[in-house]
């Protein structure tokens, strides 16, 4: 980590890559399309620590896991709905 020109903390490319743990290529498609804020310094790219944090955060919110709320019970009920009912339509087709 260093200061950029205007004193705020800064990291290049390679390391942003390995603090959100993901190949260098893929940091450079998200700076190309806009998705993780960079600035090219001559032939590299800077991030703020602020820009990487921000990043972090939006990323964690959209990959978190989804888990079912529906009692299996119910579930298990609508499946067999379900699986009714693509029956009935089966028979409808010939």
């Amino acid at each position: 980590m260093f200061r950029g020109h205007d004193g705020a903390a800064v990291v290049n490319l390679k390391t942003a890559a390995r603090r959100l743990g993901v190949h260098y290529q893929t940091a450079y498609r998200w700076v190309r399309s806009g998705q993780l804020v960079a600035v090219k310094v001559g032939s590299g790219y800077e991030i703020s620590e602020a820009a990487l944090d921000r990043f972090e955060t939006q990323r964690a919110a959209i990959e978190r896991t989804f888990v079912p709320a529906m009692d299996a019970r119910v579930r298990e009920e609508q499946y067999r709905s379900w699986k009714r009912a693509v029956e009935r339509a089966r028979d409808w087709a010939t």
